[in-house]
């Protein structure tokens, strides 16, 4: 399943988007519409350095878990109500 979702993550802005279907332009996917704006390239380091940065600050609840986005995550139970400083990383 996580293989799979990582595929359709990297392939989404290639795939043909209903939003862009109506195109008199031919342009139908998020990448043909977006054409030549690329954005702006990083080299890792600089991502790693500007990624360790963004850090989220969240409270335990009473049950030991931490709320992030969609995610449950669990701290530890002897934390509850105890602020913590969260760092979410692939891998």
């Amino acid at each position: 399943m996580i293989t799979t979702h990582r595929t359709w993550m990297m392939n989404y802005n290639a795939q043909r988007h209903w939003a862009h279907e109506k195109r008199e332009d031919g342009c139908h996917s998020p990448a043909e519409v977006l054409g030549w704006h690329k954005g702006t390239m990083y080299p890792q380091e600089v991502l790693d350095r500007i990624l360790f940065a963004t850090r989220y600050t969240r409270q335990i609840d009473k049950h030991g878990f931490v709320r992030f986005q969609n995610w449950k995550l669990y701290g530890e139970r002897g934390l509850a109500e105890a602020p913590v400083t969260v760092w979410v990383y692939e891998g």
